[in-house]
């Protein structure tokens, strides 16, 4: 049984996925649209380490949450592991919780999905 793509999963359920490899502020949506944003860790490594610049992720986020009815963030959590990284890579990490903090203060809610488990860290579960 071959697996199916992430985009094919999400075909017809009334939402835009932005797959951004840089410049967040370049993406132009619909105002009132349903946008999954696929993923925090990607753009900010892209920004950070592609020639991009990561100080502009966070204003982007706010226009873009103000853009949208809902806006669904996706990242990972890379801050547990207890690995001593070379500086540049805990530059990123650093970087990275400080965009998660910043997402999850405009988000309504924040579900961390633990083996296919939701669990509500802010807010309500939101109906799926």
């Amino acid at each position: 049984m071959g697996r199916i793509s992430h985009r094919a999963q999400r075909t017809d359920k009334g939402f835009q996925t932005i797959e951004c490899e840089k410049n967040l502020a370049s993406v132009d949506i619909a105002d009132g649209s349903i946008v999954l944003l696929e993923d925090l860790v990607n753009l900010m490594a892209n920004e950070m380490f592609d020639g991009g610049d990561a100080n502009r992720i966070v204003p982007a986020l706010n226009v873009l949450a103000k853009k949208c009815r809902h806006l669904i963030m996706v990242t990972n959590d890379i801050f547990s592991d207890g690995i001593e990284y070379a500086e540049s890579t805990q530059e990123y990490i650093r970087q990275l919780a400080e965009i998660n903090n910043a997402a999850a203060q405009l988000a309504d809610s924040v579900v961390e999905v633990v083996y296919s488990i939701p669990i509500a860290v802010k807010g309500e579960l939101p109906c799926v």
